[in-house]
Formats: structure tokens, sequence, C-alpha cells
């Protein structure tokens, strides 16, 4: 947890607790309301921290067989996702904790992202991305990557993702008509970030 000073500019780190997990942690996200933190658990455990209780409480959601993947919560909302090494995306609601299968495949889905305004969520398995709704429906399939995706990025407040991974950068624009850029690279583009204002997105290549 991140504490600042009163009337300082610098920023101090502090340990808010400190947990033992049965599990090594893949991926981890924070809640909404940043209350709770949900970490995906590289042998298969689906793990809720509470920290708003003095001693923080830790609740077992369920189990991806063979391991958790990739996590991720709305900026703004209820709902949580999950992939994992048996090949089913989850979307999860924090209230009931009750998971709801949205797609299933032979290959893994290692990147999951939601837009900032919640309502839709990217998957990429291998070289194909799909984007689901708040609902689990599919929204939409996009044109296959020539590599796979290894990063997934919203643009903020907008209905634009970049995705990156082998050969380069796609940006993708969904609505009001589905337009894809390509921003091709030799090699392997790793990471994808938007700057606040939505205006660079940057990534980091192997090279």
């Amino acid at each position: 947890m991140t504490v600042r000073a009163p009337g300082s500019a610098a920023t101090r780190l502090l340990r808010r607790a400190r947990l033992q997990l049965n599990d090594y942690p893949a991926d981890a996200a924070w809640s909404a309301d940043a209350r709770a933190l949900l970490v995906a658990g590289g042998q298969g455990q689906l793990l809720w921290i509470d920290l708003v209780a003095p001693t923080p409480s830790l609740q077992l959601l369920g189990v991806h067989q063979g391991g958790v993947l990739a996590v991720a919560c709305q900026s703004a909302g209820r709902l949580f996702a999950s992939s994992g090494q048996d090949g089913e995306v989850r979307l999860w609601d924090s209230n009931t904790r009750e998971p709801h299968c949205i797609y299933g495949s032979d290959e893994w889905s290692e990147q999951l992202a939601f837009a900032s305004h919640g309502r839709l969520l990217a998957v990429s398995t291998g070289r194909a991305l799909r984007v689901f709704d708040h609902t689990g429906t599919l929204h939409a399939q996009l044109p296959a990557h020539s590599g796979v995706i290894a990063a997934l990025a919203w643009r903020p407040k907008s209905h634009e993702l970049g995705a990156v991974g082998n050969g380069g950068a796609h940006l993708h624009r969904l609505e009001p008509q589905l337009q894809t850029r390509e921003y091709p690279w030799t090699g392997a583009c790793l990471t994808a970030s938007w700057s606040p204002d939505g205006r660079v997105l940057a990534s980091g290549m192997q090279d």
C-alpha cells in the first residue's frame, strides 16, 4: 500500500500485511475499490485477499486445473476475470463470487484486459484476439496477429485496444466500425502501456 506523508512530496511504501500462500503468485489485480487483491496461483488457486479487516483474510474462489495464467478487474465495477491452463476464461461477480465460463479452448488465454469504462474485456489466445462485453457475450473477433500476443492495453476512455507481440504492435479501433493499424517491428514486443492522456502507446522490445 502506498502512503503519502502529509505535506510531503515524497511517497513512502509501508508494508500493510504479509500472508503465506499455498501457491506461488503468477499474476495479481486490485479490486475496483482497492479493498481486496485478486491473486492468480501458478499451481491453480484463484485467491481473494480482503484487506479491510485488521487481519487480512484469504478466500479460495476456485481452481484452474494446471495453473492460473492471468487475472483482471474492472477499474470501476464488481466484475473480474481469470484464465488458466485448463483453457477456460471465467467472468466473476465479486458480490456473489460465482464464475461464468465465457470461453474455452485447447490453447491458453494468457492476456486479459478490461477497458477503462469496464464494459469490454479483451482476451488473447495465442495469435487470436477476442473482445467480450460485460455479460460475457462475444463482442468482436479481431483479425489474427502475425505472432503470439504478449501484452494488451486499452486506450483510456476509448474503444481502442493496443496489442503487441512478435512482429510489432496493432491498434484496433472497435467503434464506430472495426479499424486496425499495424506498426511492424523486427523482433518481439513484450509490454504495452498508454500514457494517461491516451496520446502515446509505449512498448518494451526484446532487443
